[in-house]
C-alpha cells in the first residue's frame, strides 16, 4: 500500500502566507499592534473571518497567532542574517557565499 501524504486542513503554504502577511499588514495599518508588537485580538478575528470567506476553512485564533509568531521570527532572523553577512549575499542568485566555519559562527548568533 503506497503512503500518501495528507495535508492538514490548517496548513499554511507560501501562497497562504503571502495572503496572511497582506491581511496582517492591512490590520496593522488599520488597528495597529499591541504593546508587544503582535496583532490585536480583533485583528486576528478579522483575519479569521476573511480566511473563512476566501479559503472556506475555519482556522482557530491560536493557529493564526502561531503563524504570525512564526513569520515574525523568520523575518527577524532574515534581517539579522542580512546584517551579519554584509556583502556576502548575492541578490542575483539569492545565495550566501560562506565557508563552513563562517556558517557555524553565524548560526551560533541566530536563534
Amino acid at each position: 500500500m503506497p503512503f500518501r501524504r495528507v495535508q492538514h486542513p490548517l496548513h499554511f503554504d507560501h501562497i497562504n502566507n503571502l495572503w496572511f502577511i497582506e491581511q496582517a499588514q492591512h490590520e496593522i495599518d488599520t488597528y495597529g499592534t499591541d504593546e508587544s508588537g503582535n496583532l490585536k485580538l480583533c485583528s486576528f478575528r478579522n483575519i479569521k473571518e476573511k480566511d473563512i470567506q476566501k479559503f472556506e476553512r475555519n482556522v482557530s485564533l491560536t493557529c493564526l497567532r502561531n503563524n504570525w509568531l512564526y513569520l515574525k521570527k523568520m523575518y527577524k532572523n532574515w534581517v539579522t542574517l542580512k546584517k551579519l553577512v554584509g556583502d556576502c549575499y548575492n541578490e542575483v542568485t539569492d545565495t550566501f557565499s560562506f565557508t563552513e566555519p563562517e556558517w557555524v559562527e553565524i548560526l551560533e548568533v541566530l536563534p
